[in-house]
């Protein structure tokens, strides 16, 4: 009886880390598409602040 309590929670601690990794591996890969899709779309990732921009313009001038 012991060892089959044993072995279910080897298994079921197998399971969870299994299913851990499996997420992990999607994430990343969603990840990775999500990067491609943005410099696909050519979309900027971040924007200045319209005053901060102008300031920079006049300094730079």
């Amino acid at each position: 009886m012991e060892i089959g309590v044993v072995l279910m929670m080897l298994v079921t601690v197998a399971v969870v880390i299994g299913v851990s990794v499996m997420s992990y591996k999607m994430l990343v890969n969603v990840r990775k598409q999500e990067a491609l899709e943005r410099k696909q779309a050519g979309a900027p990732e971040r924007q200045l602040h319209p005053k901060i921009k102008q300031h920079q313009d006049e300094k730079n001038k």
